[in-house]
């Protein structure tokens, strides 16, 4: 992958630990897509090798049924009106992360399986955590090994 790849901080990454980290969790999921040859880079015609919204990936044969058994409607998600699938850098981890209505169709549907929880008490609104549950299905899905 293209992304620029910076030496993960260990002085940051403290401030997103939650259960399993879910902003390693991220970056994992994303490289996991990849390795496994489940999404692939297109080019989304941006020249800047440094700029992260220049990753678009698409979904290949064996994503498009391995996200289809998981309970994502890769057509209906291409519908949406954000852009499908693309990476940005996870600030805590120097790495690229999925975005786009992509990653918001595969955070729903790891809300719904319980997966994934909002962190208590937490003062940032976008924290969650991966529950114990979680760490063992990202595993068995997508390879995530997040002990």
């Amino acid at each position: 992958m293209s992304v620029p790849a910076q030496a993960y901080d260990p002085d940051i990454a403290p401030a997103a630990a939650l259960v399993a980290d879910p902003t390693r969790a991220g970056v994992e999921l994303l490289d996991s897509l990849l390795r496994r040859g489940l999404l692939q880079e297109r080019s989304s015609g941006r020249t800047d090798p440094a700029d992260a919204s220049a990753v678009r990936f698409e979904v290949t044969g064996a994503g498009a049924w391995a996200l289809g058994s998981f309970g994502i409607n890769i057509s209906g998600v291409r519908r949406s009106r954000c852009h499908f699938a693309g990476c940005c850098i996870d600030w805590t981890q120097r790495r690229g992360h999925l975005n786009g209505a992509l990653a918001a169709a595969v955070t729903s549907r790891l809300f719904e399986l319980g997966r994934i929880e909002r962190a208590p008490k937490s003062p940032r609104r976008r924290s969650v955590r991966v529950t114990p549950a979680g760490a063992e299905g990202l595993a068995c899905t997508f390879g995530l090994d997040l002990g």
